[in-house]
């Protein structure tokens, strides 16, 4: 964007050299280009608040990674916990076939109201 400002191709359009209807700018001349920079306490505050910014996505970055971790810990303990109640379920005599539940004289009681299921 800076290259193609007004200013810029000014000054450049006012030192090339024409040949056969081409505009060309020396290295020479490339090398003169005027590039404005903002005064060095503005560069040095831009470089800072850069640091700053860059430090608080690294941050982010491990905390999203912690947390994917953690997720990836909660989803292996409920595949864990789905797999130890479908054995409970089949070696408990309660779960028949592949069709679903059948229960028996004495099927497993579901605590309600914070009762004990085996109480």
């Amino acid at each position: 964007m800076l290259l193609m400002s007004d200013e810029v191709m000014r000054w450049a359009t006012s030192r090339a050299k024409t040949t056969a209807g081409q505009a060309n700018l020396t290295l020479e001349l490339c090398r003169l280009l005027p590039l404005p920079l903002p005064p060095l306490p503005e560069q040095h505050r831009i470089v800072a608040e850069v640091d700053r910014l860059l430090s608080i996505a690294r941050e982010v970055e491990a905390e999203v990674d912690a947390n994917l971790k953690r997720a990836q810990g909660l989803r292996q303990a409920i595949y864990a916990l789905n797999e130890a109640f479908v054995d409970y379920l089949n070696f408990g005599g309660y779960l028949h076939g592949d069709w679903g539940l059948e229960f028996d004289d004495d099927p497993p009681s579901i605590a309600t109201d914070g009762d004990s299921p085996r109480g």
